[in-house]
């Protein structure tokens, strides 16, 4: 989280080896959110950046993600996770 004098809302960053810092489409609620319905799957925070997920350096992210979207709407049926599937395939 980025905090500056009269900015507002917050600004939410992810760092990661391979890119450095990198910000996130998300408000501070928003990643709270979004972690609890990923459940904190590795590299989750892409799907919310401006970043090119095709790239090799990444293959470990998209296959975590390519799984989480496979398994977790048989496994937690009440949420939909339909934008976060829009979302991964915006960023290949």
């Amino acid at each position: 989280m980025r905090i500056q004098r009269g900015v507002s809302p917050l600004e939410i960053w992810f760092h990661d080896r391979s890119d450095g810092p990198v910000r996130l489409d998300l408000d501070y609620c928003g990643y709270l959110e979004a972690l609890v319905r990923t459940k904190g799957c590795f590299g989750w925070q892409y799907l919310f950046a401006d970043v090119s997920l095709a790239d090799h350096e990444h293959h470990h992210s998209l296959d975590n993600m390519r799984r989480m979207l496979e398994v977790f709407p048989k496994l937690f049926p009440e949420h939909d996770y339909t934008d976060l599937a829009e979302r991964l395939n915006q960023r290949l």
